[in-house]
């Protein structure tokens, strides 16, 4: 099914003009965010990749695949949500997609959206790529989510922190990193 997505009303964060589409999926509605290199988060000091390799809990790789169109993006226009779980349905390096509802997604959680049309639950054994959400139950936010690959017999996530780029890390990086913000792990795998 492909998606058909109309323009609707942007929005302003930090006073940034972010555009907004909407796509209807049954009776709900999922709102993609383009914000065209507009950055939403502080500059920081030091950059991602250097940060998280000091953090320990193993491998950090920038991936660098040039055949891969996440790869040469504009890593502030896409979040971990629009690669991990977006770009099995077609969504592309220009689309943000949120992990929680707010007004500015129209009360849907964009993220779980497209979870819930095109995914389903992993009940069996982990395959490459298949996809991980980090979930705050008691909110239902989405706080991240990434690829399983499988490297020298050891899973790795393909992921993304925020603005920062496509890297490959551990699951116990991630899990250090988001310690205070998830409860939960849930595993999905596209439908056939």
């Amino acid at each position: 099914m492909a998606l058909k997505f109309e323009n609707c009303e942007p929005i302003f964060r930090r006073r940034k003009r972010i555009d907004r589409s909407v796509c209807k999926l049954d009776e709900r509605k999922l709102v993609l965010f383009h914000k065209n290199g507009n950055s939403l988060v502080p500059k920081k000091s030091s950059n991602c990749s250097t940060f998280l390799r000091q953090l320990g809990h193993g491998p950090v790789v920038e991936l660098n695949d040039n055949d891969w169109v996440w790869c040469g993006a504009d890593v502030r226009d896409f979040n971990c949500h629009a690669m991990a779980i977006g770009s099995g349905v077609g969504l592309t390096p220009q689309d943000w997609l949120e992990g929680f509802a707010s007004e500015a997604t129209l009360q849907f959680n964009p993220a779980q959206v497209i979870l819930d049309a095109f995914y389903e639950p992993v009940n069996s054994a982990l395959q490459e790529n298949d996809v991980f959400v980090l979930l705050d139950s008691t909110t239902g936010h989405l706080t991240h989510s990434g690829i399983l690959r499988w490297v020298d017999g050891n899973a790795v996530a393909i992921s993304k922190f925020g603005e920062g780029p496509v890297l490959m890390t551990s699951f116990a990086l991630i899990a250090y990193v988001y310690s205070r913000v998830f409860d939960e792990v849930r595993w999905y795998r596209r439908r056939s």
